[in-house]
């Protein structure tokens, strides 16, 4: 969970080939207030590489770049431009009628130029309007399992036949982990998509500002999560446990778990994979696991990934597990049982 793996550079050059242009003609066509800045600034001297960075810069780029052009913007309106306000100016906006003089200057200084980026910037109608880019996307992203909470398959499902009526049916939700509303302008950016599920998405982050200081953002994690799955129990004698969170020092690990309340989802998996595994081990002992997994699956010559994940349906290997729901709470869990020794010692007997 986590983590996303870079893009290489056909599916780059595909992406940027299906939206740059729809976006510079959204440029040169609009007809909006203060047209001549935003043609200036997005296409300096008529260079299409400011839009095509918007595009493909990765995170940390894009949003310098982000933060650049939107200075530029705002001063051409005699205005500042200060990131920090962004979170302010998505409160105040919902508000019904703001009072305080400083929240009325804060909402005049960006609602315009924002309103009007997204005018230009259609994510609407060329990524979520649009299916069959949307499902060419999705399967690009290429992960199985939602990104953020690591308990959902986000399956991308197209016909099987060409009989069937519905040509799609089902893909992941894209959360824009810089927000949409807030950056416009990354709003087509590559990098700024993350697959998820629709609860992570919607339910969950919903209109939550994030920002990659405080956060973790899915394409800059390139290692497992510091934090662990654990367990307490709450009825030995049932094998009941109760799912906890440890080891969530990491500043930006917490506040990501908190996001998406990954505690209280997780302690629902409490009386299901939770005290599965605990009965499975009160039930047969470590020694039947040891012996299955030395004998038969030695006899039936399976390599230690295929046997893992045959007994526990997960991925045993922290680059393969968003291939399948539950595969880092599975395997942290059976580390604390002591079951993950096997597969480091003597499942190397086989």
């Amino acid at each position: 969970m986590w983590h996303l793996s870079s893009p290489t550079q056909d599916i780059l050059t595909i992406y940027t080939e299906k939206l740059e242009q729809k976006l510079y003609d959204s440029i040169i066509g609009y007809t909006g207030r203060k047209k001549a800045s935003l043609k200036k600034v997005l296409l300096p001297r008529g260079s299409r590489d400011v839009i095509h960075r918007l595009l493909t810069d990765e995170p940390q780029e894009a949003l310098g770049l982000c933060n650049e052009l939107m200075r530029k913007l705002l001063r051409a309106e005699k205005k500042t431009y200060n990131e920090g306000e962004l979170a302010d100016y998505q409160r105040i906006k919902r508000m019904r009628s703001p009072k305080k003089k400083e929240e009325k200057e804060i909402f005049r200084r960006y609602d315009h130029t924002l309103k009007r980026l997204g005018v230009v910037f259609k994510y609407d109608q060329w990524i979520s309007g649009n299916s069959d880019f949307a499902y060419w996307l999705s399967k690009a992203k290429g992960t199985r399992t939602c990104t953020y909470c690591g308990r959902e398959y986000i399956y991308t499902v197209e016909k099987l036949t060409p009989e069937d009526r519905i040509k799609h049916i089902a893909r992941p939700d894209f959360d824009h982990f810089l927000s949409q509303e807030l950056y416009p302008l990354l709003s087509l950016n590559y990098y700024n998509l993350i697959p998820c599920c629709h609860i992570c998405n919607l339910t969950v982050k919903g209109t939550q500002v994030f920002n990659l200081n405080d956060y973790v953002h899915p394409y800059l994690k390139h290692s497992d999560p510091r934090f662990r799955f654990s367990f307490n129990y709450i009825d030995h004698s049932r094998m009941h446990g109760e799912v906890t969170i440890v080891d969530d020092t990491d500043r930006q690990e917490k506040k990501t778990i908190d996001a998406f309340q990954l505690r209280a989802f997780y302690k629902k998996h409490s009386e299901t994979e939770l005290d599965d595994l605990l009965r499975l081990l009160q039930k047969n002992g470590k020694q039947y696991i040891e012996e299955y997994l030395v004998k038969i699956m030695a006899g039936l010559n399976i390599g230690k990934a295929d046997a893992y994940r045959s007994m526990f349906g997960g991925e045993l290997y922290d680059s393969e597990r968003m291939e399948r729901p539950l595969s880092k709470f599975k395997k942290d869990i059976l580390t604390v049982l002591g079951i993950m020794d096997f597969f480091k010692s003597e499942f190397e007997k086989i």
